[in-house]
């Protein structure tokens, strides 16, 4: 839960932020770096967080952030929903950093984006290939795109 909490503040503190011309190209270097940590970085097998172990087996307590971190920026999940759900919001920043007057063109340039990652997720190990993943981006790049359609008419209405 909290990490849906965490995507959705960035989403929305994203887009807000990405609506200034010179905060736009801050939001997409950050949005590149953390699409390249979850597609690529995030899925190398980390340490245990609860606990640590020294050279004499002496467990060391992990502080609460450092779980709570682990929580939020690790992109494994044993529920196939939830993988779905964060393959969603994932992608929805960058419908709306990548939308062009043409909708339909902002979402293939996403979707191929996507494929991209599926492929390179493949090719290099880090992740499998999976159709799923791709249907859960796309879905994410529409709504990124339906946020700017909406902003755009509220604010020429």
């Amino acid at each position: 839960m909290l990490r849906y909490a965490v995507f959705l503040i960035f989403i929305v503190v994203g887009f807000i932020l990405s609506r200034h011309k010179k905060l736009y190209p801050v939001v997409c270097n950050v949005y590149l770096l953390a699409l390249f940590y979850y597609t690529f970085l995030s899925r190398m097998e980390l340490a245990t967080t609860t606990e640590a172990v020294v050279a004499t087996s002496t467990p060391v307590q992990q502080h609460w952030w450092v779980n709570a971190a682990y929580e939020i920026f690790r992109m494994k999940t044993s529920s196939y929903r939830e993988a779905f759900i964060l393959n969603i919001m994932l992608f929805v920043p960058m419908g709306y950093l990548v939308h062009t007057k043409h909708t339909c063109r902002t979402i293939l340039i996403c979707s191929a984006v996507s494929i991209c990652i599926e492929i390179l997720q493949e090719v290099t190990g880090f992740g499998m290939f999976d159709w799923n993943d791709w249907i859960a981006n796309s879905i994410g790049a529409v709504i990124g795109v339906v946020m700017v359609r909406m902003y755009r008419s509220s604010k020429a209405g």
